[in-house]
C-alpha cells in the first residue's frame, strides 16, 4: 500500500501496475485520501476510504483532471479538504454516503417544489389575465404582458 504526499507530479506519474485491475496511492497529508488508477484507463480518481463500524467504504471524490488536490477557494474545496470533511462526518457518526444521498434528495425536492410553484403561479396568472381581458383596454393588457415578462 504505497503512501506519499500527493502532488500533481506524483499523481501524473502514478499508473496501475501490470497484473492488477486497480491500484491506489494513499496520501500522507490527509488520512483516507487516495488516488485510484485502473488498468487500461488513463483516468484516475480521488477516493476516500474511512472506517464506519466494521466496514471500510471507499467513496469517489472526483476525477483528478477536474478536481485539484488543494484550493484556496472555500466554495470549491480541493480533494484533501473534502477527505477531511468526510473524516469529520465519520468522527461524528455520520456515513458520508448517506449524507450525500440526503443532500441529493433535498436538492431534488427543492427543484420539484420550485417547478410546481412556478407552474401554479403561471397558470394562475394566465387565468387572471384571460378573465380580465374583456374589461381592459388594449394598452392596459399590453402593460400587464410587459410587466409579466
Amino acid at each position: 500500500m504505497p503512501t506519499a504526499k500527493l502532488t500533481a507530479g506524483r499523481i501524473a506519474d502514478f499508473e496501475c501496475p501490470r497484473g492488477k485491475d486497480q491500484d491506489f496511492l494513499w496520501d500522507t497529508g490527509a488520512p483516507g485520501l487516495g488516488v485510484r488508477a485502473t488498468r487500461g484507463s488513463k483516468s484516475k480518481a480521488f477516493v476516500f476510504q474511512g472506517r464506519i463500524g466494521k466496514s471500510k467504504p471507499r467513496i469517489v471524490i472526483g476525477d483528478v483532471r477536474t478536481l485539484d488536490i488543494e484550493t484556496s477557494d472555500p466554495k470549491r474545496p480541493g480533494a484533501r479538504e473534502e477527505a477531511r470533511r468526510m473524516q469529520r462526518l465519520i468522527d461524528q457518526g455520520i456515513d458520508p454516503r448517506q449524507e450525500k444521498a440526503d443532500r441529493i434528495a433535498a436538492s431534488i425536492v427543492k427543484r420539484k417544489t420550485t417547478a410546481r410553484h412556478e407552474a401554479i403561479v403561471s397558470e394562475a396568472w394566465q387565468l387572471y389575465v384571460a378573465a380580465r381581458t374583456p374589461q381592459w383596454s388594449a394598452r392596459h393588457l399590453a402593460d400587464h404582458k410587459n410587466l409579466a415578462a
